[in-house]
């Protein structure tokens, strides 16, 4: 009886707390409900619009009757997290920006797992067009800043969060508004690539975590969506300039505080130390390409787009596809604010028929440079299938373990002794290009065990930075470390 009078209590409070809070308050006092809708003619007007509306909980703390509410509705999360855990995210304060349809998606799920305090920011409204993708906007909602329409709908679920509707584009000059209040998270749902990366460049200034959720567009299959470092991506032509944007920025910093550019350098430029950056993509092969101009847009393009010199072609996206990045980043930023991570997979799996070609061409090697071959006194066994799948994935990450060249080039790649004095073991293996194997095989071949730069432990005695084939002293001394944690 008790259970049931604090139940009926509760149910009346949060009745209560949407019909007041259901509306998102604008700048002008309005709330979201009434706020009338804005055509697509008037969205520049509100890019750099500073001011946020909050939706939701007030600051009090919920009475023993609301609390029991709040308890039963996240019980589930709970029984999955722990209590500490689900506590934890609902003290956490996570930044969304881009509340499009991997945005909207990622939000969603934070706000109905509990997260305290959610600040959604986007510049752009909801359109008819964009209804195949968003997690919940409807026909009501078209014409509404999408972040308004987010905390409205979210508030009639989640009442006891808070959510902020920030109507802005972001940009760095945005970023003290953006970012204040010390966020525990940040998921990027951007599509422009510039914007894409002062929102990386910012985060990591102020040490906070953020999830990049890459091209969702032009592809279907689910399950070949990964979560791993942007240095791993591939077939994802959003990541190709990410990287490309961020390599350049990085390097005039350095340029310009007195180090040496390395625009030149043609080896390790993709390192895994190069990038910190988790992303969500797709490695399916692009299916569709941008769709065409008719010919008001080729002749006014100005008339058209959500802001000055926005692309205009539009790419085909199938709305499941931004549902599952949107979902992928929450699980990414949830089970880490719980703190009970998961070790996604990053990259394509590797195919068997692969490896065990890759094997084959192993003993093939241990046959012809060592004499090592079953049935042959002193026979020491090899890496197996298995063994090697593990290596070239989990270990070099489908990469030159000099270079970095991937595994997607043109380029011939094998496996070899690190060390020539020790056995073709998983930690002794490195996957390199069939050049680079043949100039470590020579090199180790003189002097019975490892490379020269690193038994002097000097540098002369290693490639210089326009060598593609020799590797750095510091490179061979990355790869030896490495090995050493296998072994």
């Amino acid at each position: 009886v008790g259970i049931g009078v604090a139940t009926g209590v509760a149910l009346g409070w949060f009745a209560a707390r949407v019909t007041l809070g259901s509306g998102t308050s604008t700048p002008s006092g309005h709330s979201a409900a009434s706020h009338p809708a804005r055509s697509g003619s008037d969205k520049g007007s509100d890019v750099s619009r500073p001011s946020g509306s909050t939706t939701g909980a007030s600051s009090g703390t919920p009475t023993p009757a609301e609390e029991t509410l709040i308890t039963e509705q996240l019980s589930r999360n709970e029984l999955f997290f722990g209590e500490p855990g689900q506590q934890a995210i609902r003290r956490a304060f996570v930044v969304v920006v881009g509340v499009g349809g991997v945005g909207s998606h990622a939000a969603h799920m934070l706000a109905r797992a509990g997260v305290g305090r959610l600040r959604l920011v986007d510049f752009d409204n909801v359109t008819l067009s964009s209804l195949n993708r968003h997690a919940v906007a409807t026909r009501a909602d078209v014409g509404r800043p999408k972040v308004e329409a987010c905390a409205a709908h979210f508030a009639d679920f989640a009442p006891f969060s808070t959510f902020e509707a920030v109507d802005r584009l972001y940009e760095a000059a945005a970023a003290e508004d953006v970012l204040a209040g010390r966020p525990d998270f940040v998921v990027d749902a951007i599509d422009d690539i510039k914007t894409k990366a002062d929102l990386i460049e910012d985060c990591a200034a102020r040490g906070i975590p953020v999830i990049s959720a890459l091209a969702a567009g032009s592809k279907a299959d689910p399950t070949r969506v990964a979560i791993g470092d942007l240095i791993n991506t591939v077939n994802d032509p959003l990541s190709l300039k990410l990287r490309w944007e961020l390599r350049t920025r990085w390097e005039r910093e350095r340029a310009a505080a007195g180090g040496k550019p390395e625009w030149g350098k043609k080896k390790s430029v993709e390192t895994p130390d190069d990038f910190n950056v988790q992303v969500v993509y797709s490695y399916e092969k692009i299916r569709t390409g941008l769709s065409n101009l008719d010919g008001d847009q080729i002749d006014n393009p100005d008339q058209f787009g959500a802001m000055p010199n926005m692309r205009l072609r539009v790419l085909p996206v199938l709305g499941t596809q931004p549902a599952v990045f949107g979902m992928a980043c929450a699980a990414h930023v949830l089970t880490r604010l719980a703190d009970a991570p998961f070790a996604p997979r990053g990259m394509e799996p590797l195919s068997r028929t692969f490896a065990a070609k890759l094997c084959e061409k192993l003993r093939l090697r241990e046959r012809r440079s060592h004499g090592n071959e079953p049935l042959k006194e002193g026979y020491v066994p090899v890496a197996d299938v298995l063994e090697i799948a593990f290596l070239v994935e989990e270990v070099w990450g489908c990469k030159s373990a000099f270079s970095g060249i991937r595994m997607e080039s043109r380029k011939v790649f094998e496996l070899t002794r690190f060390d020539r004095s020790k056995p073709a073991l998983p930690h002794n293996l490195i996957f390199v290009t069939r050049e680079e194997a043949a100039a470590h095989d020579a090199e180790t071949a003189v002097t019975g065990t490892l490379p020269r730069a690193l038994l002097l432990g000097d540098d002369r005695a290693a490639g210089s930075e326009g060598d593609t084939v020799t590797p750095t002293l510091g490179t061979l001394k990355r790869v030896q470390q490495r090995l050493s944690t296998l072994d």
